[in-house]
């Protein structure tokens, strides 16, 4: 699953060994940060603020779930949020456990069924994201999407669907996925 990762400057300072630990955990657990800001290489490519953030929104668009590390409140985090939100994203906020003013942001986000806040540690935070991942994976909706085709591509799928016993939408599901297989996932 590709995931957005995101915190705050100031959090990136005063717990940067902690960021790291919580990406190495997303990263262990076998799926893909979106943009990998933490990544030293990333780090030096970046020029400029703005660049910055129309890289971050890019990852949000990508990804499937967004993590952010809200143990610092910022602007920055609140836009993330808001992005995520715009795409109906699973989001999951971590508060660290030696910051637990932050704490009543679960107050805030109590209703919304695509939020979570968590306060966490090194001992618990791969627990956390593991089944925050799990979650996401087995309550998302899937990608909905209309399509128009020429009319003789119409006629090859309804007849098709016919022999199969199938959906016109369940063969176009199989073309997807053999073509997907074929490319070695790289896009999954």
């Amino acid at each position: 699953m590709k995931v957005h990762f995101g915190g705050s400057s100031q959090g990136y300072k005063n717990l940067k060994q902690t960021y790291l630990f919580v990406r190495g955990e997303i990263l262990k657990s076998g799926h893909e940060i979106a943009r990998d800001w933490l990544n030293p290489k990333i780090i030096k490519e970046t020029k400029s603020l703005k660049i910055a953030f129309q890289e971050t929104q890019n990852a949000i668009k990508k990804s499937e779930a967004v993590i952010l590390e809200a143990s610092y409140d910022s602007s920055s985090l609140g836009k993330q949020m808001i992005m995520a939100h715009n795409q109906n994203l699973p989001i999951l906020l971590l508060i660290h456990k030696d910051y637990p003013k932050l704490e009543t942001l679960s107050q805030f986000v109590s209703d919304d069924k695509l939020m979570k806040v968590k306060t966490y540690s090194e001992q618990n935070i791969k627990t956390i994201i593991d089944e925050f991942l799990s979650w996401v994976d087995k309550n998302t909706k899937p990608a909905r999407f209309n399509l128009e085709l020429p009319r003789h591509l119409d006629n090859y799928l309804r007849a098709k669907a016919e022999t199969n016993k199938t959906s016109k939408s369940e063969e176009i599901r199989k073309l997807v996925e053999k073509d997907l297989n074929a490319t070695n996932d790289q896009f999954e």
